[in-house]
This record gives C-alpha cells, sequence and structure tokens, in this order.
C-alpha cells in the first residue's frame, strides 16, 4: 500500500496516449473507495492528488491497444522530488494488465494468467533455482527484484506465450515465446 499524506500525487504515463486504462483504489480520509480512474497520457501526469492521510491499496493499468506499451508510475510526495514505483518504462503488452499494491507487482496476460509477479529484495544478483520456487535479479535499473515462479512439468516445449516449464531432472527452466 502507498500511504499519501495531503498534497501527495500518484502520477503516471505511457508510450502513447489514451490506451492505457488505469484505476486506483483505496481509503480517502478513512472511507474506502475507488480514488481514481481514467487513461495514461504520453506526458507525465497526475493520477490522484491526496486531501487528507490516505492510502492506495491498489493501483491497476489495463493496456487496451493493439500493440505493447511502455509505462511509468511515479509517487510524488508533496513538494518533493518523483518516485518510481514501478520499473522505468516496462512493457505491457497488448491486452495484458498490471497490477501492485506497493509490495509486489503482477502483470496478467489477456486471459487472466500471471505472466510474472515481482516482489522488491535485498538478495544478490541472479541465483540458481536450487530448492526454491522463484529467481532473485538485479533489473536493468539496478532494482532487486525476486520473480516467482510457477514451475510446470512438461514433456515438450509447447505451451501458450510467458509459460515457464521445466524437464524433470534438468537444472533449468525454459520460456516458450510463442
Amino acid at each position: 500500500m502507498f500511504v499519501l499524506e495531503n498534497g501527495d500525487k500518484i502520477r503516471g504515463d505511457a508510450s502513447a496516449t489514451t490506451v492505457i486504462d488505469y484505476t486506483l483504489h483505496g481509503l480517502d480520509n478513512n472511507v474506502l473507495k475507488q480514488l481514481a480512474d481514467g487513461q495514461l497520457a504520453d506526458a507525465i501526469g497526475d493520477l490522484y492528488t491526496a486531501d487528507s492521510t490516505d492510502v492506495v491499496s491498489a493501483i491497476t493499468l489495463v493496456n487496451t491497444d493493439s500493440a505493447a506499451r511502455t509505462v511509468n508510475l511515479y509517487i510524488t510526495p508533496s513538494g518533493g522530488t518523483a518516485r518510481r514505483i514501478v520499473p522505468k518504462d516496462l512493457s505491457l503488452g497488448k491486452g495484458y494488465s498490471l497490477y501492485t499494491d506497493g509490495t509486489k507487482l503482477t502483470v496478467l496476460t489477456p486471459a487472466g494468467a500471471i505472466s510474472y509477479t515481482v516482489t522488491p529484495t535485498d538478495h544478490g544478483d541472479l541465483e540458481g533455482l536450487g530448492d526454491d520456487d522463484h529467481e532473485h535479479y538485479v533489473l536493468a535499473d539496478g532494482t532487486r527484484a525476486i520473480v516467482e515462479l510457477t514451475l510446470t512439468p512438461q514433456a515438450s516445449s509447447t505451451g501458450a506465450e510467458g509459460t515457464i516449464y521445466y524437464n524433470s531432472g534438468d537444472d533449468h527452466v525454459y520460456v516458450c515465446v510463442g
């Protein structure tokens, strides 16, 4: 969740205007409600400005375009500097959606399946699978993140785009690309 003081803002932009829908849900002055909705512009704009001590518990973005688009989200304290709350220029495929509650970010396919989930961490660089159900990555901007994997045994490489699978006995995973 994101705690906002009076005058703090959630801001965002996309690589194209009017193709990324957004909704913000949370508490406004202790009342649970939809805080804001609309479409991202192609320049940084305000999505929500707190008028009291407010809590944004969920931000959802949906790419309604027929092409992949990049998105950015920021939190800007009143009189402060904007700070990113998702990786810079995060790509959302056509029909994909993004959900963040401030503790993790999940991207869903158009069918509603989890494409990937990123959770901030202070773990080291890319590590082996071992007995874990996740991988540790350092993102391009230097941010560290855990990517949770749902591993499904498969005998072949056929599967939906983005499907992660492994063959029994392998020490690595595969990702279907199309």
